[in-house]
């Protein structure tokens, strides 16, 4: 594997598997919320081709959503949803 598009700044690196992109993220010590072991966003982001498109499919499928995908400041679109246990994972479209 190889990184992409690392930042230390914002704790942020991108691993290139081959099939998939795997996104990290590091939790802040000193954030009240990943003291939390479950029901807590983890830093897990699945980027997808067309994140409308996913979002309708996954909403149909009685995936839960905290809102709409929404287009960021730096380009991409995310939307955070909910596991089955709470966990707050991120669809991710990134258009290059």
């Amino acid at each position: 594997m190889r990184a992409r598009n690392p930042n230390d700044d914002i704790g942020w690196a991108e691993l290139d598997t081959g099939a998939c992109a795997l996104a990290l993220e590091h939790a802040q010590p000193d954030d009240a919320a990943s003291a939390q072991p479950v029901g807590r966003f983890v830093g897990v982001s699945l980027q997808v081709a067309d994140i409308e498109a996913t979002y309708r499919a996954s909403v149909e499928r009685g995936v839960r959503f905290d809102a709409r995908p929404q287009r960021q400041a730096w380009g991409g679109t995310l939307a955070h949803l909910r596991d089955p246990d709470g966990n707050v994972l991120t669809l991710l479209e990134s258009r290059a």
